[in-house]
């Protein structure tokens, strides 16, 4: 899954031979994200995420004879199965603005988010007497609401991530479900992966060697299929308003409004 939590900023530059970060984890990761934008370290080790494309470099081959010298070597994927990609859907008007803030403050980057106040959220939001329409628009069970899952994320929202798949799917009429499905595919092999290390460090040279081994046809495909929409100007930049503000909850902000809110703006997203 590529975790690492790195702006949106680096986005851009990952199919232009760039290092590619993806979502991430920390020793003392926040609650959507691995890093803390500002500081705030919360009361788990759980990996978090963050996202971005695969680094593939053809010319190094497969990684697999260099695991073992890893601190944290990639498990074993054969029992990785892609889900199939469920298509998001734009401008629910199910979430006001104070909602979607309510599970920013619980679940999202900011120093007050733990997983204790996550799981409140979800309980409150979610699970109990079936939850309310916002909180299953934002943990959703086809997993195309505004925050994402990997296999290993066991349904919790603090292990989620902004749904970046479904808001590149959304502002891409053309190429946008293609480019969704490979991403996630590339995402959920790197986390059954290198959900299990527990730092960036270990997490990067983890989901490094995953992409020239045993994820190495996901993260390739990812590439091809979402080249147009990482370029410059393409669609997937616009899912990343951190570009401008580097702060990571505002692409939380963003993707929840685009797909739980009356529009965009109602999020406070822009647009």
């Amino acid at each position: 899954m590529l975790p690492r939590k790195v702006m949106g900023v680096f986005v851009a530059t990952a199919l232009a031979g760039a290092t590619v970060y993806g979502m991430g984890c920390s020793s003392s990761p926040t609650a959507l994200g691995g890093i803390p934008d500002s500081g705030g370290a919360h009361d788990t080790a759980t990996p978090m995420r963050d996202s971005a494309l695969p680094n593939i470099d053809s010319s190094s081959g497969d990684a697999s004879s260099g695991d073992a010298a890893l601190a944290c070597p990639p498990a074993s994927t054969t029992s990785f199965t892609p889900a199939t990609y469920v298509p998001a859907v734009a401008h629910q008007g199910v979430c006001t603005p104070a909602e979607i803030a309510a599970f920013n403050a619980a679940c999202g980057y900011g120093k007050a988010a733990t997983k204790t106040t996550c799981a409140a959220w979800q309980t409150a939001n979610v699970t109990a007497d079936g939850g309310n329409a916002c909180g299953n628009c934002i943990l959703a069970p086809m997993n195309n609401g505004g925050i994402w899952l990997d296999p290993k994320a066991n349904g919790q929202a603090f292990a989620g991530y902004p749904n970046y798949a479904a808001c590149i799917q959304l502002t891409d009429a053309s190429n946008g479900a293609k480019c969704a499905a490979a991403f996630n595919n590339a995402n959920a092999c790197d986390g059954v992966a290198c959900d299990q290390c527990m730092n960036n460090a270990d997490y990067q040279s983890c989901t490094g060697a995953a992409d020239q081994g045993s994820c190495k046809t996901y993260a390739t495909t990812a590439q091809t299929d979402c080249a147009s929409d990482f370029a410059d100007g393409g669609a997937a930049n616009t899912c990343f308003p951190s570009n401008a503000s580097m702060n990571q909850d505002d692409d939380l902000t963003y993707i929840l409004g685009l797909i739980c809110g009356d529009t965009i703006g109602d999020a406070g997203g822009g647009g």
